[in-house]
């Protein structure tokens, strides 16, 4: 059935953390075969993501408002009220997403999916400045995850709490954090040299610039950090007055952002692309039902005219 294949390669392509946008084809052609049925609601899901990755935040909670009208799967209700949490925070509507991560957290039936959504409030809280309750909820994540003994999640509960307490502007304990952190992790994970940025620019902040650089040349081995590292480290040049050093470190930091901008002026040039396919797509489909309302039209008063020239001749015969 090419209807569930489309859901199913769609759902592949995201756990495999790839953009949705080559699925957009095969969602339109699920949305258009199923009607009220769970693979609908699937498919809903995945079309409101790709319109979020397109910035259209919006269409995106509209679908998946939508999907919840149809389903009964509480494994994808959480899903849907994790995602809508963030977009409605996104769209600094914070009351909305409040009520939708609770949501999420009372569908969530593993202590793994209790601590994410834990971290979707503490998020959505710290983009509201409310620096207790950030904590609170970041801190109950990290209490469920270590319940769950999810490696990745107790990890990611531990950096974001360094995050939150750094901007908070309480950076001794985001230092206690950041050091528990590396403490659970070998050089050799992913995300270690992350990690090492973000300590680096925590002593870079505190003034112990030995152990920001320390740190900060451990972030080498990740160069999509290259930029921030070399931004960090032209402020540290500068304060000290090396003033060529500072502008040298500042001068790759500007090159490798003109090359971000670069792919994200790429990235809109695409974005733009599919809006306009997608007009002309809902343009041809309002074409096609203008197209039929005209030879409804056309037909009802040739009927008509057929009756009346009809009823006109029987009447000529009785006479």
């Amino acid at each position: 059935d090419k209807a569930y294949y489309a859901v199913l390669l769609t759902a592949a392509t995201d756990k495999n953390y790839l953009p949705l946008i080559s699925c957009d084809s095969l969602l339109d052609f699920a949305l258009r075969y199923y009607d009220g049925e769970k693979e609908e609601a699937r498919a809903l899901f995945y079309k409101g993501r790709l319109l979020a990755e397109m910035n259209d935040l919006k269409a995106a909670i509209d679908l998946n408002l939508k999907a919840l009208d149809i389903l009964e799967e509480t494994d994808i209700k959480m899903l849907i009220y994790g995602w809508l949490g963030i977009w409605y925070s996104d769209s600094e509507l914070y009351e909305k997403a409040q009520e939708a991560l609770r949501k999420q957290l009372l569908y969530s039936r593993l202590a793994k999916d209790s601590s994410v959504a834990y971290q979707h409030l503490a998020t959505c809280y710290m983009m509201k400045d409310d620096k207790d309750s950030a904590i609170y909820y970041e801190k109950k994540s990290l209490e469920t995850a270590e319940k769950s003994a999810d490696s990745v999640l107790i990890l990611s509960s531990m950096h974001n709490m360094s995050v939150e307490y750094e901007l908070f502007g309480e950076i001794d304990s985001a230092l206690y954090y950041s050091h528990k952190l590396l403490r659970h992790v070998s050089p050799s994970y992913k995300s270690y040299p992350r990690y090492c940025y973000h300590l680096g620019n925590l002593y870079r902040i505190k003034g112990n610039k030995d152990s920001a650089r320390f740190y900060l040349d451990k972030s080498k081995a990740m160069p999509e950090l290259d930029h921030l590292r070399f931004y960090t480290l032209s402020d540290m040049e500068a304060e000290d007055g090396n003033y060529e050093a500072a502008y040298h470190f500042l001068d790759s930091c500007v090159a490798i952002e003109d090359s971000i901008r670069d792919e994200a002026g790429i990235w809109e040039v695409q974005h733009l692309v599919y809006k306009h396919q997608t007009e002309v797509e809902l343009l041809k489909e309002q074409m096609k039902s203008d197209q039929m309302v005209g030879m409804i039209l056309l037909g009802s008063v040739s009927l008509f005219c057929f009756i009346i020239v009809f009823y006109r001749w029987k009447m000529g015969e009785r006479e």
